[in-house]
């Protein structure tokens, strides 16, 4: 099994969960997909990858939601 990665977004109050998707092929692990309400069904790779730190709204996402660092 993939380990997680331990992204920005987890500090984030909006922050929903982690899910492994099992791979289709026997023998490839799986990936893992981070979750918030503004991207039910996974988080973009550039906001995974700090490459945009979702500090302001983005056309592709639901709600209103951007990051806000937990108290």
């Amino acid at each position: 099994m993939p380990d997680p990665e331990i992204i920005r977004c987890m500090k984030c109050q909006h922050w929903l969960e982690l899910q492994l998707i099992p791979s289709e092929v026997d023998g490839e692990e799986g990936r893992f997909i981070y979750i918030c309400p503004a991207y039910p069904e996974g988080i973009p790779q550039d906001i995974v990858d700090e490459e945009d730190l979702h500090a302001t709204v983005r056309k592709d996402q639901f709600g209103k939601f951007v990051f806000t660092r937990k108290r």
